[in-house]
């Protein structure tokens, strides 16, 4: 393989650190309340901008909507199952509001060029889930797989809403186990991926 520097400046993309705490299994019931709280928080910080948060999840993605503010359900957008994915995103797309994405399934494959995500939250780090079967297997045969499919769909759904040079967007990371694995995939993440990362 290649590795090539980005053209996109770091400052256009910055990646800002929130840890709102753990996201595993383990510790997702006590975390959510304060996942929640911090999409309030960044809602209110960017009323005027289209937005995307990638849940990880459908679970996460329903306590985010059942829990954020009715003040806010104007601006939610979100599908409960895959079949409702393209409809979901075409209102977005469509729409002259300030919407914002809220979506499990949607950090490869879209284009939110310019005004159509001016900001963006990845909550989780995005582990393949290891109750499918064939996931399972892959990693008993390849550990190295699983660790590499992590640091491909992070770096997929960062890239969502950055897509030019001249493109601008604010990507929150609110998993606090992220800053220790983003030091143990240093090597698998690319480095115009790291340069963009910043601690608040």
């Amino acid at each position: 393989f290649i590795r090539i520097e980005s053209d996109f400046p770091p400052k256009n993309r910055p990646l800002l650190q929130r840890p709102v705490g753990k996201l595993t299994r383990m510790h997702l019931n006590r975390t959510l309340p304060y996942l929640v709280n911090e999409i309030e928080n960044l809602c209110d910080s960017h009323p005027n901008d289209k937005g995307v948060i990638h849940a990880h999840s459908y679970r996460i993605a329903q306590h985010i909507a059942d829990n954020l503010p009715r003040s806010l359900n104007w601006r939610l957008l979100t599908h409960s199952g895959p079949e409702g994915r393209e409809a979901t995103l075409d209102k977005h797309l469509n729409s002259s509001e300030p919407t914002v994405l809220l979506t499990p399934s949607m950090t490869e494959g879209i284009d939110l060029f310019d005004h159509l995500a001016r900001w963006q939250v990845i909550c989780k780090i995005p582990y393949p889930y290891l109750g499918d079967p064939q996931v399972a297997r892959r990693k008993e045969l390849d550990p190295d797989w699983y660790q590499w499919r992590t640091c491909l769909t992070m770096v997929q759904a960062y890239g969502r809403s950055i897509r030019s040079s001249n493109d601008f967007a604010v990507t929150y990371i609110l998993d606090a186990d992220f800053s220790a694995f983003a030091a143990k995939q240093a090597d698998r993440l690319p480095g115009w991926f790291l340069d963009a990362i910043q601690v608040e």
